[in-house]
């Protein structure tokens, strides 16, 4: 239960709310003029959100704790084109927030996401991707473990090319390029930014089950080097309803200006449908990494889980938890997080939807700059098309 023990200015919040939701009454009129456009092909999707969400930690810090209602506008476009051997999706959307009290705290966020795949033959393909974001928060779970303590904004861009060549029915190999950066107006942290390329290859031993090996290079801009290489076998499992079991296992190494190290690093999925309504995810991933505005390498393991129901038809809802522990190579700093949510949504009609959504964060660092807790409600109206 979340007691709210706040004085807002009624007033201003009003006004707030009012504006938000007479926006949010135009993007129906534009969205609804626009949702049709269809060009050879190209088809084009806009939607249209507003919410309220109550946030008791605006500020990610256990010093300096400031709790707000905040009256959010989005508006989310995607396009995409599927031809006879290429497909390209782009989608892109921005949100921006009105706070009841503090008004000099920043609420908006963009994104761009773009992915273009092109079959050369029957054989072999290409797939480049690249996503922008931009925002004062952490948009999930995984972005917030690591992230340093505090409310700031951040850009982060990802280049990634990928290149599948299968070589026999069972055999094939790929490789890939990612090039990441990250900036967070903060003035005591620098440009962030990673490059890896890797390869991997793998052999379809039958319907169900594959063997993996791969290798993969990475170095940064805190001049950490970290290469993996491991072997795995991905196999379906049926057990009782439909049980599907995946992992991978192998090594990794890293390399600093001071330090060397290695560790066991390993991938483990689990996917089990209980019944035709409730579905359960579990993974568990244990490598080393870095983390954007780090001038570290961090040996981390992580779990996340989602339970997912249909009351209804029309009604559904997810329970996600994530928990992931890091602790620095050169240094005693280790960096813990929690995190639970609570989504429950229900379809109104075909192009309406509406969501009420619980979070659960908790940031834990020994290092005394670090650690918050945080809760927040929001309140969700969705128009599709």
């Amino acid at each position: 239960m979340i007691f709210i023990n706040v004085r807002v200015k009624k007033r201003c919040h009003l006004l707030s709310v009012a504006k938000g939701y007479l926006i949010a009454f135009l993007l129906f009129f534009v969205s609804t003029g626009a949702h049709a456009l269809q060009y050879k092909g190209l088809d084009l999707k806009i939607s249209g959100t507003t919410s309220e969400t109550y946030d008791d930690n605006l500020t990610f810090s256990k010093a300096d704790k400031k709790e707000d209602f905040i009256t959010a506008l989005g508006l989310n476009m995607s396009t995409a084109y599927e031809g006879k051997r290429r497909f390209l999706n782009l989608a892109g959307g921005f949100n921006y927030g009105f706070n009841a009290r503090y008004k000099d705290i920043k609420n908006s966020s963009e994104y761009l996401n773009l992915n273009f795949k092109n079959e050369f033959s029957n054989y072999d393909d290409i797939t480049l991707n690249y996503n922008f974001s931009h925002s004062s928060t952490p948009g999930s779970f995984q972005e917030a473990f690591g992230r340093v303590s505090g409310r700031y904004e951040s850009y982060a861009n990802n280049y990634g090319v990928h290149y599948l060549r299968n070589l026999s029915e069972h055999f094939s190999i790929s490789a890939m390029y990612n090039y990441s950066s990250s900036k967070a107006e903060l003035e005591e942290v620098d440009k962030w930014w990673q490059s890896s390329y890797g390869i991997n290859c793998n052999y379809l031993y039958s319907t169900d089950t594959s063997v993996v090996l791969s290798y993969s290079h990475a170095n940064s801009s805190s001049d950490v080097v970290i290469e993996s290489t491991s072997i795995g076998l991905r196999q379906n499992i049926s057990i009782t309803k439909a049980i599907q079991l995946s992992g991978n296992v192998g090594m990794s190494s890293t390399s600093a200006e001071n330090s060397k190290s290695s560790a066991l690093n390993m991938d483990i999925a689990l996917q089990y449908e209980i019944d035709q309504k409730t579905n359960f995810s579990l993974a568990y991933t244990k490598n080393i990494q870095t983390y954007p505005n780090t001038d570290d390498a961090y040996r981390n393991w992580q779990i996340n889980s989602s339970l997912a129901h249909n009351f209804l038809e029309q009604l559904n809802s997810t329970i996600s938890s994530f928990y992931a522990e890091g602790k620095s190579i050169s240094t005693d700093i280790t960096n813990r997080f929690l995190g639970v949510s609570f989504l429950l949504q229900y379809e109104i009609s075909e192009h309406l939807t509406t969501s009420l959504n619980y979070v659960y964060s908790n940031s834990n660092s020994t290092n005394e700059l670090g650690g918050y807790n945080r809760d927040a409600v929001t309140a969700n109206v969705s128009l599709n098309f």
